[in-house]
């Protein structure tokens, strides 16, 4: 991909050296920026892209140039871009979602959540952008907005897997175990399941005590997360909590294996393995 946007780099130039600053109705330099900035040379693509004349400075421009902005961590400069694009052509749904994460940048976060609810008042059918929109709610502390916003992510587009995730530890969060089985159990007929759905489960069922579920989605995730500390340490206590000393002590000693400094830990294989 990146050679073919070399290849019209090249091409541009060839049109400049021979006196051209626009082609078919198409400006160079802003032709330039955009190449450079889909090869990943920022730098040199803002220098094009500022160099666009007005008239030439479509809403695909300016887009890219905050893109671009943002790419190189000049926020202020971006934030500043995406919002006069918004004043001249609110329709453009594409610098909402990119605005909002200029302003999460710099821990905006009630700035950046009013600007998805203008992108969702233009997009209101972008399953993404309620997910979006979700993630910052986060750091607010509203959880029946963020639980509003997963909601429809999840309906609009009921397969996408990271929705699913996010809408499941966000459940896990607010202690609603029911809904979390219900989201998640017509994932584990797919051929391929993401194993972080079964320790979702099992973490559901552990809570509401059936450890036969919980024990049977624990030991699918194992598969996948052995060496996973924070894995295995809820393992441990689902072990502890459910009754199987034996099968405790073993993962226990398995974990300690990974974090060695884990005095709290020790302290209860020592208590077992006295006892």
């Amino acid at each position: 991909m990146t050679s073919r946007f070399d290849e019209a780099i090249q091409y541009y130039f060839e049109l400049i050296r021979n006196g051209y600053t626009e082609f078919a109705k198409v400006n160079i330099a802003g032709r330039l920026g955009i190449c450079y900035a889909q090869s990943g040379q920022f730098k040199q693509a803002l220098g094009y892209l500022k160099q666009v004349s007005p008239e030439y400075r479509t809403s695909d421009i300016r887009f890219q140039t905050g893109l671009t902005e943002l790419q190189l961590g000049e926020i202020a400069t971006a934030i500043k871009t995406f919002d006069e694009l918004i004043q001249d052509d609110s329709q453009y749904a594409s610098v909402y979602p990119e605005l909002a994460k200029a302003y999460v940048k710099e821990n905006k976060y009630q700035q950046a959540l009013k600007t998805l609810q203008e992108g969702l008042a233009v997009d209101q059918y972008n399953a993404r952008l309620y997910a979006q929109a979700a993630e910052v709610t986060s750091h607010l502390g509203n959880n029946k907005l963020m639980d509003e916003y997963l909601k429809k992510a999840h309906e609009l587009d009921p397969d996408n897997l990271t929705i699913n995730l996010d809408y499941s530890n966000f459940l896990l969060h607010t202690h609603d175990d029911e809904g979390n089985i219900k989201l998640l159990e017509p994932l584990i007929e797919e051929d391929e399941v993401d194993p972080q759905i079964y320790w979702n489960l099992a973490r559901s069922y552990q809570r509401l005590e059936k450890f036969d579920l919980a024990g049977k989605y624990y030991r699918e995730a194992a598969v996948t997360y052995s060496e996973n500390p924070t894995f295995l340490k809820e393992l441990v206590n689902f072990y502890r909590e459910s009754g199987d000393t034996e099968q405790m002590v073993e993962e226990l000693k398995h974990y300690l294996k990974l974090v060695p400094t884990d005095d709290e830990m020790q302290e209860l294989l020592d208590e077992y393995e006295e006892y």
